[in-house]
């Protein structure tokens, strides 16, 4: 079944940025990733704009 694979190349996208922006390593599982799936974002030391970030939410 590949109906949600666009939503997940997206989500793999925005994990990508994530990482690169320079956020802690990302959780393999547990609440801090079921946080990111949610649209919480770790925190990210780097300034971005808002609209940025609400591009990856």
């Amino acid at each position: 079944d590949y109906s949600n694979l666009k939503k997940a190349d997206i989500f793999a996208l925005a994990l990508t940025v994530i990482s690169a922006s320079g956020a802690e390593p990302l959780p393999t599982n547990g609440e801090k990733w079921h946080k990111i799936r949610q649209g919480i974002l770790p925190h990210i030391p780097q300034v971005l704009s808002q609209e940025f970030l609400s591009l990856l939410k």
